[in-house]
């Protein structure tokens, strides 16, 4: 597997979905961000030069026609996917929290181990 993404769609066609709505692919956001949600802090748009360039374009030409997807993002812009904003889709306005209010602290403790040994590149604390 190459992620989340990767397994995500398979699993969805593989258990016979037609459609899928992604939440949390921000490298499918316009602009493009980057982070994950038990990282320390919010997601942050990723650097300009790499906003034309999807690197999941294979990917998604590879399952076009087998399942159709939409991501869903904090401002409702995608370049590569049909797309809705979290308002949009949930009527409700999106709230941050925190990764300490998400995952519980053993597991960011476990976490940040990784991080102190670059087996991890995302801060957790």
């Amino acid at each position: 597997m190459s992620g989340a993404l990767y397994s995500g769609i398979g699993l969805a066609i593989n258990l016979g979905f037609k459609k899928a709505y992604l939440v949390g692919c921000d490298y499918l956001f316009t602009p493009m961000k980057g982070g994950h949600f038990y990282s320390y802090g919010p997601s942050r748009v990723i650097d300009k030069k790499d906003e034309d360039v999807n690197i999941y374009d294979a990917l998604l030409k590879e399952v076009k026609g087998l399942i159709e997807l939409y991501v869903i993002t904090d401002t409702g812009i995608s370049s590569w996917l049909p797309s809705l904003g979290y308002l949009q889709f949930k009527n409700k306005e999106m709230r941050y929290r925190e990764n300490n209010e998400i995952v519980s602290s053993e597991y960011l403790e476990m976490l940040n181990k990784a991080f102190e040994l670059g087996q991890f590149t995302s801060r957790i604390f």
